[in-house]
């Protein structure tokens, strides 16, 4: 008697969460939360030998759905992205700008493709150039 008991109150408990479940909705979190989630990472800061120029490199917190699509391989623990022969969800910079330290004169870059993604930016050798490497979009 005590077994269906507890088999007929176990089953009553699973038909009431599973209707409950099938009335919510897709709910937002509060904009505090929300607006906490999708703030921008902080900049990465380079400066060449002499301190004078100071490199700022924008990134994006999140991967892109495109990004998150493409077909990778599993090789002993790193994915490897077959298309273009690298690490694949390497995060990007987005934007690139130069600003001069005693003037404050800021310099965006630019002309790069269009839906392309810095992968790497560094000071050349002499300290008054930069050299990018970009990866395009397929």
């Amino acid at each position: 008697m005590k077994l269906r008991t507890c088999i007929a109150c176990l089953c009553a408990g699973f038909l009431g969460l599973a209707a409950s479940a099938q009335e919510q909705t897709y709910q937002r979190p509060p904009q505090v939360i929300e607006d906490m989630a999708m703030a921008s990472t902080a900049p990465r800061l380079s400066f060449n030998d002499d301190y004078s120029w100071m490199m700022r490199l924008e990134s994006s917190p999140y991967y892109s759905v495109s990004e998150l699509a493409q077909p990778e391989l599993r090789l002993a623990g790193a994915r490897i992205n077959p298309a273009q022969h690298c690490v694949s969800r390497t995060r990007g910079y987005q934007g690139v700008t130069l600003q001069h330290i005693a003037t404050g004169k800021e310099v965006k870059v630019g002309g790069l493709p269009d839906g392309s993604t810095l992968v790497n930016a560094e000071w050349y050798p002499t300290a008054d150039r930069v050299m990018l490497a970009c990866r395009e979009a397929d």
